[in-house]
């Protein structure tokens, strides 16, 4: 695993955990289900291992809890260093358009950052695509006067026009987040129950 997809995981897997807490085979289901295995680096073999690392570093923490005839089995739980972490990755992915996974990681979970963290977060982002709009249509003309075959400039276009719709896009997205109401995930959580005793291991 390298320290990229790494760190994809980690936070992927501390988010599933800021929502509320959760058995380990919920976050494996979890990343299935949001499709977090194809476009997000994140390996369903390797839940388990990234859970046991994240305690380790103090990020997660875990309670035991018995339900009906089940077996005793670990609940999961992001701690507020675990948080602190997590928000500040979230945060720096949402300001980077360097590679197309951090902010699509960063948009998957933008809803366990306080609000105006999280809009704070999509203006920096926008103001980042206006400068990339710019700097490729400088290119474009650069290059009109420099290659003597179209291709070049074709390319240019292509993605100056990819990111003229990420931009269009944002802008429709931070509308919608800002009308939205926002969640309350201790609600969440006490609604789960999973306010056991901890029992020994």
């Amino acid at each position: 695993m390298t320290e990229k997809s790494s760190t994809y995981a980690e936070i992927a897997v501390l988010a599933l955990l800021a929502e509320l807490p959760r058995y380990g085979y919920e976050i494996d289901a979890e990343v299935k289900n949001r499709g977090l295995h194809h476009w997000g680096k994140v390996a369903i073999s390797s839940i388990y291992y990234l859970l046991g690392r994240l305690e380790k570093e103090g990020h997660v923490t875990f309670t035991y809890q018995k339900e009906g005839k089940y077996p005793t089995r670990k609940v999961y739980s992001i701690t507020p260093a675990g948080r602190a972490f997590l928000e500040t990755h979230l945060f720096n992915m949402l300001g980077s358009c360097s590679e197309p996974h951090r902010p699509m990681m960063g948009i998957a979970f933008i809803h366990v950052l306080p609000k105006e963290k999280a809009l704070e977060a999509l203006r920096r982002m926008q103001q980042r695509f206006v400068e990339m709009e710019e700097h490729y249509k400088r290119r474009v003309e650069e290059t009109a006067h420099h290659s003597p075959f179209p291709t070049s400039r074709a390319l240019l276009r292509l993605w100056g026009d990819n990111i003229e719709y990420m931009h269009l896009w944002l802008r429709r997205l931070y509308r919608e987040l800002e009308a939205y109401p926002w969640p309350r995930w201790e609600e969440e959580t006490s609604r789960r129950g999973f306010e056991k005793e901890e029992t020994d291991e």
